[in-house]
């Protein structure tokens, strides 16, 4: 999602970005009776791993930035990160619910979205089409239109097409 640990800031300074370990005698050595998740938690020089993708401020500080855990690699190799492109997608306006799913054995990602009933209303009235809103979602003229404004809209956001 466009960072790795060799980015730079706008003035080429170093902002390293990736998962936030942290170790010392404040970090917790493990869960209880759960060895396999302490090891997942827990590497072998005693780092902790957060889960959290985060990078380093010009001020030396950390800002979270994204969540490891909520990051999902699609069979050519691309990771996304479903929580970004739903945001991304919300902020067009058309709609009012999204869930975004990805596979390591699928070359693209899914979305089951719930349209704003508003806007295939207005879809609908352009296309000189009546019915209620659930018929409205299931015409292909219609769900030809919204899948184009989402996919302007994506672009316009910098999304990849998978």
């Amino acid at each position: 999602m466009k960072y790795t640990s060799k980015d730079t800031d706008s003035q080429g300074r170093p902002t390293p970005r990736g998962e936030i370990c942290v170790r010392g005698p404040h970090v917790f050595g493990g869960y209880y009776k759960m060895e396999a998740l302490s090891k997942e938690t827990v590497d072998g020089d005693g780092w902790l791993r957060t889960g959290d993708v985060g990078e380093i401020t010009p001020q030396l500080g950390f800002k979270i930035i994204d969540r490891k855990k909520n990051i999902f690699k699609l069979q050519q190799g691309e990771y996304i990160a479903p929580d970004r492109v739903e945001a991304c997608y919300l902020q067009s306006g058309y709609i009012e619910e999204i869930f975004l799913h990805g596979s390591s054995n699928q070359n693209y990602a899914v979305a089951i979205v719930v349209p704003k009933k508003d806007h295939i209303n207005k879809i609908a009235a352009q296309l000189g089409i009546e019915g209620t809103v659930d018929d409205l979602c299931q015409n292909t003229a219609v769900k030809a239109l919204l899948l184009g404004e989402l996919n302007s809209h994506a672009r316009l956001q910098g999304l990849f097409g998978y």
